[in-house]
């Protein structure tokens, strides 16, 4: 049976902070596709967080219509469901 010193292992180990010429451009590859994703993902979270505001708004304002007792906003498609979207085009257009 044969000892191998911890030195031997440790030779062969491919270390972060200089990695071989042929290995700078698979990390830096590597570290643009991270951050796309992480792009990517945050561009995620920000559409699903402003739909779900919107949406919330349009609850808002079908509660305050029904405590009134008025007409809510029922304009723009089945139930008034495309009111966010039309709101979000008339404040563009301004």
């Amino acid at each position: 049976r044969r000892i191998v010193s911890w030195d031997v292992l440790c030779k062969n180990r491919i270390s972060w902070n200089d990695p071989p010429k042929s290995k700078r451009t698979y990390y830096s590859f590597r570290l643009k596709i991270m951050v796309v994703i992480a792009l990517l993902k945050v561009i995620l979270v920000m559409i699903v967080m402003l739909t779900a505001v919107a949406y919330i708004v349009l609850l808002e304002r079908r509660l305050a219509a029904a405590i009134q007792n008025r007409i809510g906003p029922n304009r723009v498609g089945w139930q008034g469901m495309l009111q966010p979207l039309a709101d979000v085009l008339k404040l563009v257009m301004k």
